[in-house]
């Protein structure tokens, strides 16, 4: 099967049926000088016509082919015709460029409705921003309200101001001769008054643990087995004590697998796996590693704790 050497669309016999194939010319060197550079000159050109520039990356053999849908006439003209038209193969020898043509208007479009999003994200963050800073001054005390000279008095020291306070009213109103509805009805409201601005400031205080609170989460360690009743259910053994022992005299035989837990650690998934059956996969969330971690610790240190 003869199949055409040109890279753009080839041809073979079996399926063009009246389409010629020709070899590439070859250089004759048993005649004059003259013919012999008219062939490499014709050669050369050839092949530079057939490899659109590509003459090192393309192998041009003796046996190769090119058809004549590439020449006028439908075949090349004899060696010696040199200003014939298919003295050279000439007709559609153009890359086929199978690339999108690219569109820079619609490029430039595109660029502009996505700097447009990120603005409009960028004031919508900023948006939302100044309404919770509004929500929290509207809740809390104004900073340039609190005076920071003023020395922090306990819970115990404002009651006993209050107390001193209501002391006072209640001998102003001794030396008025006032009525005892009148006393209860300023020892009532005065403590209405101070326990209103006693859950202010708790819920205030409340505001600001939470605002600056950060949440973390720490996997099982050495703190966390901190009763027997703890080391019993997750590990099997009755007390701390004896845990650290057979952790001692184990830790001595085994190699650290990985850096993102403890020597400890990688003991106890081994013991939790033993007792409780626990998924690889949840001892990985437990611990926070890749499931593959947990799987080499555990296969590594049961093999030395057999």
């Amino acid at each position: 099967m003869v199949h055409c050497v040109v890279f753009s669309f080839g041809c073979r016999r079996d399926w063009d049926k009246g389409i010629g194939f020709y070899q590439i010319p070859s250089v004759i060197k048993n005649k004059s000088a003259f013919e012999e550079e008219l062939t490499i000159k014709r050669k050369g050109k050839w092949i530079q016509a057939i490899s659109q520039g590509d003459i090192k990356a393309k192998d041009v053999l003796k046996n190769e082919r090119v058809c004549g849908k590439y020449f006028v006439s439908g075949k090349p003209s004899p060696y010696w015709d040199k200003h014939n038209v298919d003295w050279v193969p000439t007709l559609e020898l153009k890359k086929k460029s199978y690339g999108r043509e690219i569109d820079y208007e619609v490029r430039a479009k595109r660029q502009e409705r996505a700097k447009k999003r990120e603005e409009h994200a960028i004031k919508q963050q900023e948006h939302e921003a100044a309404e919770k800073r509004q929500k929290l001054s509207e809740r809390s005390l104004p900073v340039a309200q609190i005076d920071l000279n003023q020395p922090i008095t306990s819970t115990e020291e404002e009651k006993t101001g209050n107390e001193d306070a209501f002391s006072s009213d209640l001998t102003a109103c001794d030396e008025g001769n006032e009525s005892d509805e009148i006393r209860t009805k300023i020892i009532r409201d005065a403590k209405y008054q101070a326990d209103t601005e006693l859950k202010d400031l708790e819920c205030q205080t409340t505001e600001l643990e939470y605002m600056f609170q950060k949440s973390t989460y720490w996997a099982p360690d050495i703190d966390f087995f901190n009763s027997d009743e703890k080391v019993c259910f997750y590990t099997g053994l009755p007390s701390l004590e004896v845990l650290m022992v057979v952790f001692d005299h184990v830790a001595s035989h085994v190699k650290k697998q990985t850096q993102s837990i403890n020597r400890f650690q990688e003991f106890i998934i081994v013991l939790m796996k033993l007792r409780l059956n626990v998924p690889l996969q949840d001892l990985a969330y437990c611990f926070v590693v890749l499931i593959s971690t947990i799987s080499r610790v555990f296969f590594h240190l049961i093999v030395v704790m057999d």
